[in-house]
C-alpha cells in the first residue's frame, strides 16, 4: 500500500509526500527497485547530491535491465543538473541497453543521451540518435522535432 501510494503520489507531481512514502517502503522492504524514483524525486526537490547517492547504492545485477537504464537515466540527468554534462553522457554510454528488439526503455535512454548530447554541443551524434528513435517510434514525445530542429 505504502508502495502504490508514493508512486501515484510521484505521478501527481506530490515530490515530497512521495519521497516519504517510497523512503518508507524502501526502508520496510529493503528493495531498491524504486530507487530511480526516489532518486528523480530528490532532483525534483533540487537535491542532486542526493539524487547520485540514491542512484549510486544499486548495481546492475540487483534490479532488472529496465529499472538500471532508469537508473542510470536519472544519475545522468542529476550530474547534468550539477553542469557535468560530459560525464552525464559517459555514464548514459555505459548504461546502453545494447542489441535486441526494442523496448520502450531502449527509446527512453536514447532520447536522454540524445538530450544531453544536443545541450553539449555535439549535434552529429544527437542527430543520428534522434533519428534512431524516430525510426521505432515516431511519436515519442518530441523527438521528431527535435530531429527537425538539429
Amino acid at each position: 500500500m505504502i508502495e502504490l501510494l508514493g508512486l501515484g503520489l510521484y505521478h501527481t507531481g506530490k515530490w515530497k509526500e512521495a519521497l516519504s512514502e517510497l523512503l518508507t517502503f524502501r526502508r520496510l522492504t529493503a528493495s531498491l527497485e524504486h530507487n530511480h524514483v526516489i532518486a528523480d524525486l530528490y532532483r525534483a526537490l533540487e537535491r542532486p547530491d542526493k539524487a547520485l547517492e540514491t542512484t549510486a547504492e544499486v548495481s546492475a545485477a540487483e534490479v532488472t535491465p529496465e529499472t538500471w537504464v532508469e537508473t542510470m537515466i536519472v544519475a545522468a540527468g542529476a550530474l547534468a543538473d550539477k553542469g557535468d554534462l560530459n560525464r552525464a553522457i559517459t555514464m548514459l554510454a555505459r548504461a546502453d541497453p545494447g542489441p535486441g528488439p526494442v523496448q520502450e526503455y531502449f527509446l527512453r535512454h536514447w532520447y536522454a543521451r540524445a538530450d544531453l548530447l544536443e545541450r553539449a554541443g555535439r549535434a552529429d551524434e544527437a542527430r543520428n540518435l534522434w533519428r534512431k528513435i524516430v525510426t521505432e517510434d515516431p511519436d515519442f514525445f518530441d523527438a521528431e522535432d527535435r530531429l527537425s530542429g538539429l
